[in-house]
């Protein structure tokens, strides 16, 4: 997402700059910062490409083909493939929401689940040191993969929709009259709060 808001990293302590720092102040700041690369690991060192590579991908993510073979490693040692009809490389996370990420897996498990658990956005941008600009972008990566199965599963019983809103990317703002759309349009995604029930659809309850 190509987005014109961009928000200050949380890796910086207030006196990064100072020529001098108290005892107190670089304390602070090497334990915060210790915190900060504990949370925000390299992808070599989250061994999340041992997980990944137990998967292997049904079919070329390009062009839909079953023929590929495997093509050597990542720089972070995930598993690469090279399909044989269309000779594009890809990898089990080609044309996921995971696809060029940068942060550990590990980071986002713990983003959904506080998702689940209604933390706010700027809560968890504070707890995981990310910067306010990631929480929300992935916040909207995780509604495009939600409105993926919308198709597939249809909700049951009593649903409550809260008031909370959250604006579309900027790649899919609507305009009219060259102006973006103002106040709850289409511009905005609602957030349910509790669906009682979800199942494919076709299936009785």
């Amino acid at each position: 997402m190509k987005s014109k808001i961009r928000t200050r990293s949380r890796k910086s302590t207030p006196w990064d700059s100072l020529p001098l720092l108290t005892p107190s102040q670089e304390f602070i700041r090497d334990n915060y910062k210790q915190h900060y690369f504990a949370r925000h690991r390299s992808l070599c060192d989250s061994d999340e490409a041992a997980l990944l590579n137990h998967y292997r991908p049904e079919n070329c993510p390009n062009c839909g083909s079953v023929h590929f073979h495997k093509d050597g490693t990542t720089a972070n040692g995930l598993q690469r493939y090279r399909c044989n009809h269309c000779g594009k490389s890809f990898s089990i996370v080609t044309g996921t929401i995971f696809e060029d990420h940068k942060l550990p897996l590990s980071e986002w498990i713990e983003y959904c689940l506080n998702l689940i658990h209604y933390s706010s956005i700027s809560a968890d941008s504070r707890n995981n040191k990310n910067a306010m600009s990631t929480s929300v972008y992935w916040l909207h990566k995780v509604f495009e993969v939600l409105d993926g199965y919308l198709e597939t599963y249809q909700l049951h019983g009593t649903v409550f929709e809260d008031e909370t809103y959250y604006s579309m990317i900027h790649s899919s703002i609507q305009k009219k009259n060259g102006k973006e759309l103002r106040g709850l349009s289409k511009n905005k995604i609602g957030s349910i709060s509790k669906p009682v029930d979800m199942t494919p659809c076709g299936t009785e309850i």
